[in-house]
């Protein structure tokens, strides 16, 4: 009779094993999933915010980009200044010569 009850006692004893076991693997299969959720949203996450430095950068070169073509640009203004105002000298001292060889003949 005891080895009966203890033959009963260790199946129960295995039914309750083999059930934790599979509560286990079950338990197992839903933290992956889980695991592999959270490892998706975080490589979401890290894609959006290289995406969004990425766009930042981007504007940040095309700001800079914009600032050195105006820069350009002012340089440029300045230089056809300068060269306008050394025409006009070089101009006007033409004229001057001329009127000053033509005062000469007369």
């Amino acid at each position: 009779m005891k080895v009966e009850r203890a033959i009963n006692i260790l199946k129960d004893l295995e039914k309750e094993i083999e059930e934790l076991k599979n509560r286990w693997e079950e338990e197992k299969r839903i933290l992956l999933v889980k695991a592999r959720e959270e490892a998706d949203k975080i490589k979401n996450l890290a894609l959006e915010e290289a995406q969004r430095r990425a766009q930042e950068e981007l504007r940040e070169r095309e700001r800079k980009a914009l600032e050195e073509r105006e820069r350009i640009l002012k340089e440029g203004e300045e230089k056809a200044k300068k060269m306008k105002e050394r025409l006009n000298k070089v101009y006007e001292d033409m004229v001057r010569m001329i009127r000053e060889e033509l005062m000469k003949v007369k």
